[in-house]
């Protein structure tokens, strides 16, 4: 096959972006409405902005300062200017910051909102979305130390007030969907220390419930999930990946909120996988899966008959790189990957490969 060698070639030589902070996570946004997606880095003390030339040529265009580690970014019109703003929450802090955008690519601090008063902070997720239908972006706050998942409504202006906490057993790296198909935005969170996937429907006002068989076993310590139509029906279905199993589960869903198991059972991996996106990465109209460790990529290519080919490795030695983001950066059709690389300070940048 010629796909598995342009893939592999897909890391001999990534694009290193030098930052100015050690960074830990890398968003894929269009910061300054130009039509091409910029880079959002949460970095040490600071959230750093790298604009994309349209080309795929990114350089640090800004940074701001400020303290604790945005670990945990969001983007949203928050302050209702039409420019695209960020929230962040740092890992070790009860408080959640708007962040307001110029449309050029800067950043200035908004308003900071205390998500408790006291408590454990183990933040391991933040979601912005209109959760209540007022229209007004507001921020959904998942912290593992307390065990719940906080709604902060937002009032237009880029103030934020949380209004409802969730009990959910360790919530890991949530993920925004549709998945009844209703038109309002639903919850899919792992619970790491339960051993669960949890469903929670929106009801367009703020409230959610939990969706039908929901909560759904998985194997030990779910972390990462993501959703995509890999069995092409038409209805969203969700892959999770373990922290300490070289295994995914991939759930199918029927369009109604629930879910069942793919056939075959948890699709063996090789390797530890953590980040994961669905994605069509060979341009075949399928979508893949490409999953992320701190030594490698594992790309899962989907076939015809809608089965997983066992995961093709790409090195890439990173540190501390728990993460991957996807996207065409250049414009050339294919898909893109981006990672950080903590220990030497830059994003690194996997362009996809070129078909001969």
């Amino acid at each position: 096959m010629l796909l598995p060698v342009l893939l592999l070639g897909l890391a001999a030589d990534p694009v290193k972006v030098p930052l100015s902070q050690k960074p830990h996570r890398p968003s894929i946004v269009d910061m300054n409405a130009d039509g091409h997606p910029d880079l959002v880095v949460g970095c040490n003390r600071a959230v750093i902005v790298a604009l994309n030339d349209g080309k795929g040529n990114f350089r640090e265009t800004s940074r701001l300062d400020l303290t604790g580690n945005p670990t945990e970014l969001a983007f949203d019109d928050f302050n209702g200017d039409g420019k695209m703003d960020v929230a962040f929450a740092d890992h070790d802090t009860l408080a959640v910051v708007v962040l307001a955008g110029d449309g050029k690519g800067n950043l200035q601090r908004l308003g900071m909102t205390k998500v408790r008063k006291t408590g454990k902070p183990h933040i391991h997720g933040l979601l912005a979305g209109d959760w209540n239908g007022d229209r007004k972006p507001d921020v959904f706050h998942f912290n593992i130390g307390e065990g719940e998942m906080t709604l902060l409504t937002g009032d237009g202006r880029g103030e934020l007030s949380p209004v409802k906490a969730i009990g959910v057993n360790h919530p890991n790296n949530p993920v925004r969907a549709d998945v009844n198909r209703d038109g309002l935005p639903d919850l899919i969170v792992p619970s790491t220390e339960k051993g669960e996937l949890n469903i929670f429907l929106g009801d367009g006002k703020g409230g959610f419930a939990p969706g039908p068989g929901s909560p759904y076993r998985m194997l030990q310590r779910p972390y990462y999930s993501a959703t995509g139509d890999l069995n092409g029906d038409g209805f969203l279905d969700i892959a999770v990946t373990h922290d300490d199993i070289e295994q995914m589960i991939v759930l199918l869903g029927d369009g109604s909120g629930r879910f069942r198991p793919m056939p075959g059972g948890p699709v063996a991996l090789g390797a530890l996988a953590w980040g994961i996106e669905i994605v069509d990465v060979n341009r075949d109209k399928r979508p893949d899966i490409v999953a992320a460790n701190g030594s490698e990529f594992l790309i899962l290519l989907q076939t015809a008959d809608g089965k997983l080919l066992p995961p093709q490795k790409i090195p890439k030695p990173a540190i501390d790189n728990w993460r991957v983001a996807t996207a065409d950066l250049n414009g050339d059709g294919h898909v893109d990957l981006v990672d950080v690389d903590s220990k030497s300070l830059m994003l690194r940048i996997f362009y996809g490969p070129v078909t001969h």
